[in-house]
C-alpha cells in the first residue's frame, strides 16, 4: 500500500483499537510512504488513539518511509504504541520499520507482553528496526507544556521509544531516539 492516509477524524470518539488491524493472520503487506496519525494532543479524553498497526498473529508486515504519529493516551486508556506484535496466539515475524517518523505517547513499537494464559505466547522472530526517528513533542512534557489551566491536568502518558518483552533475531540500527521521559 503506497501513500495512504490513515488518520482518526477530529471530533470522532476515542477508538478503543488500533486504526491497522492486522492481527486475522495477515501477511505479505508493505506499508510504503503513508500516512497514519491521531488528532493534535488536547485535554478530552476522545482525542485518545492506542496506535497505527496492531500486527499479532501477522507475517511478513514491514512499514517504510512513512510518519506515525500523535497516537496517545491521557487516562482513560493506558499505553499507546504506533505498532503492535508478539502478543497474539501464532507465531509472527518477520516485522521490518525502516527509515520512519514514529510520535507516541507509549512505545514507538513494542513486540511480546500480554500472555496467552495458560498457553505460552509465542515469540515475534526476525525483526529489523533501521533508521527510524522516534520522537516525543516537547509540548508533551509538564517543564515545556506547562498547566495553563486549559488542560484540566490531562495529559499524554508518555513511556518509552521502544519496548521488546521478547523476540528472537532483532536487529535494531541507526534509530534516533528524541526527547525520552516517564511521566509528567
Amino acid at each position: 500500500l503506497i501513500g495512504v492516509n490513515v488518520q482518526k477524524a477530529a471530533g470522532s470518539p476515542k477508538l478503543y483499537k488500533r486504526m491497522i488491524d492486522l492481527s486475522n493472520g495477515s501477511d505479505h503487506i508493505i506499508f510504503d510512504r503513508i500516512l497514519c496519525h491521531g488528532e493534535t494532543f488536547a485535554a478530552s479524553a476522545s482525542n485518545e488513539l492506542l496506535g497505527c498497526v496492531f500486527a499479532n498473529n501477522s507475517t511478513y508486515i514491514a512499514v517504510v518511509n512513512s510518519w506515525m504519529y500523535d497516537t496517545y493516551c491521557m487516562g482513560t486508556c493506558t499505553d499507546s504504541q504506533v505498532y503492535v506484535a508478539g502478543t497474539g496466539t501464532a507465531q509472527d515475524g518477520p516485522h521490518k520499520l525502516y527509515n520512519n517518523l514514529l510520535a507516541t505517547g507509549g512505545e514507538s513499537w513494542i513486540f511480546g507482553g500480554g500472555g496467552n494464559y495458560p498457553a505460552a505466547t509465542p515469540v515475534s522472530r526476525d525483526i529489523e528496526i533501521r533508521r527510524n526517528h522516534s520522537f516525543k513533542p516537547l509540548t508533551w512534557m509538564l517543564p515545556v507544556g506547562g498547566d495553563d489551566g486549559s488542560s484540566n491536568g490531562v495529559h499524554p502518558i508518555n513511556k518509552n521509544h521502544g519496548e521488546f518483552k521478547n523476540g528472537e533475531r532483532i536487529l535494531l540500527e541507526g534509530n534516533v531516539m528524541e526527547n525520552n521521559w516517564h511521566g509528567w
